[in-house]
């Protein structure tokens, strides 16, 4: 839905099963033709907010027909004010076909209705079209739930409580395929309304193709961490596009037979996953092709049922030879667990994973041999085209440009197109460096008269996390030695 949807009511609930008669221009158009008439004019004005397929609807009876399921097929509701959402329950409910044809519901972080809608009222009037839908099991187990999150009276407003609302909305749209919401820790209308089984036995989490979750902020100091982290089960064996942020996700969370089995891509970001998870989550999945484990919370000890680094290394290496792109970083250990002085935990070596062809990861975590110039040519595989490493300290930043520097030069690594590396430095303000283009430095080489390219590498990015004042930039860059010329020698 758009801007412009939110200033009027939804659609009314026309004829929109049975072609209308119309005449015009479009009268001997097929309605695929329309509609793809439609989506480009939509596309091409969306950046000017001129056009929407709430306009289209109004046009006439025909484009209402044609277009309604445009304008219904994603449900944004960022962009609803006011009793907006509730006309739009309103509608789920009375007009059933309509509610079919939504596909996805997102909804926006810190997300507020603006609007008091008792619990009660929105009961009353979405009680019928859940049991149509579900049946009356479904129907009482979600009220008792929807009650208890209310509070005596069910008069809580809802603009303090938008899971409950979300979670009613889910129900009511039998073909949603695809889930995004970002909300508190405190979410069991949702959760409930996602894995309550309907007549046929199966929940609708297992329906769903996209999942895409964020919790409650988990670095917040001075709060619980167990608080602000919800446990969110996993049961979509049929989802493709799984994304989960500050969750924790242990075995008695997954149920291995309904665990996804056809994951493309899967995503945790501030999360805590267990050992068992993360093992059958790759053996599970022999399509699964993107790996991310962004700003992760790993564990440490045997007393941990969380991953550690170096077990997560052992899980890729036996389990995740699919993988074509892989994201790793580490945020934190869980409860401060970290490995004690002298101790390492690190991923190791990613060259069994003859498939990889982007990573992103921190050079300490593929390996330890800091003093080998070859160590990061020798734990990467060949198959790489991207590379993203960082960040570091600049103190320990040499050893990686060296290794850099053979990797660059290795035939071996010829597919390698782009190399991003991110450098860090406390407690300095200012300035920035910019992108240098590989070939500018084959081309400097062949003015020399030197045939061989310095690299195969077309791009190398040079970022700073923390930024530096130009002068110390330049004394950076000056220690980026490739073949026995400073940087600077060769633009």
């Amino acid at each position: 839905m758009t801007a412009s949807q939110t200033e009027t009511p939804l659609m009314p609930q026309a004829k929109v099963g049975r072609r209308p008669g119309t005449t015009g221009p479009f009268a001997k158009l097929p309605v695929e033709l329309v509609r793809h008439i439609g989506e480009l004019a939509v596309s091409e004005f969306a950046r000017y907010a001129v056009t929407d397929y709430a306009l289209l609807c109004r046009v006439s009876r025909y484009f209402a027909y044609c277009f309604t399921p445009n304008l219904y097929e994603s449900i944004n509701l960022g962009a609803l004010r006011g009793s907006a959402v509730a006309k739009l329950l309103h509608t789920m409910s009375s007009a059933p076909m309509l509610s079919e044809h939504i596909r996805t519901i997102r909804v926006p972080s810190d997300y507020k209705l603006g609007t008091i809608v008792p619990t009660s009222s929105l009961l009353s009037m979405t009680s019928e079209a859940v049991r149509r839908i579900h049946g009356r099991d479904f129907l009482a187990e979600l009220s008792t739930q929807l009650q208890d999150d209310s509070g005596p009276g069910m008069n809580r407003s809802l603009d303090r409580n938008p899971n409950t609302w979300l979670g009613i909305m889910i129900t009511m749209a039998p073909n949603l395929q695809h889930l995004s919401w970002s909300l508190e820790h405190h979410h069991r209308a949702v959760e409930t309304a996602l894995h309550i089984p309907g007549p046929d036995d199966k929940m609708i989490i297992s329906r769903l193709r996209t999942l895409a979750y964020e919790g409650d902020h988990a670095n917040s100091p001075g709060r619980n961490y167990e608080l602000l982290t919800p446990k969110l089960k996993l049961c979509c064996a049929s989802i493709k596009h799984l994304s989960l942020e500050r969750v924790h996700l242990l075995p008695q969370d997954c149920t291995y037979n309904a665990m996804p089995s056809q994951l493309v891509s899967c995503h945790f970001r501030h999360s805590a996953i267990g050992r068992e998870v993360l093992t059958n989550l790759l053996k599970k999945n022999p399509h699964l092709e993107d790996l991310q484990l962004g700003r992760h919370h790993f564990g440490w000890g045997a007393s941990q049922p969380f991953v550690s680094r170096a077990e997560a290394g052992d899980i890729l290496r036996a389990q995740g030879k699919a993988l074509t792109n892989i994201w790793i970083s580490c945020c934190r250990y869980v409860d401060g667990a970290a490995p004690p002085a002298g101790e390492d935990d690190f991923v190791g070596s990613l060259r069994p994973l003859t498939r990889l062809r982007a990573l992103a990861i921190n050079p300490d975590d593929v390996t330890d041999a800091r003093d080998d110039s070859r160590a990061l040519q020798h734990s990467l595989p060949p198959s790489l085209e991207e590379l993203h490493l960082g960040p570091r300290t600049r103190r320990a930043s040499r050893p990686v440009f060296r290794q850099l520097r053979q990797l660059t030069g290795s035939r071996a690594f010829a597919r390698l197109r782009s190399v991003r590396v991110e450098l860090q430095v406390h407690g300095v303000d200012g300035g920035s460096v910019a992108i240098h283009d590989i070939a500018r430095h084959n081309l400097a080489r062949r003015q020399r008269g030197w045939d061989r390219p310095l690299f195969h590498t077309q791009r190398i990015e040079l970022a700073l996390t923390r930024n530096f004042r130009p002068w110390q930039a330049s004394e950076v860059l000056d220690n980026l030695v490739w073949a026995g010329s400073s940087i600077f020698d060769l633009l």
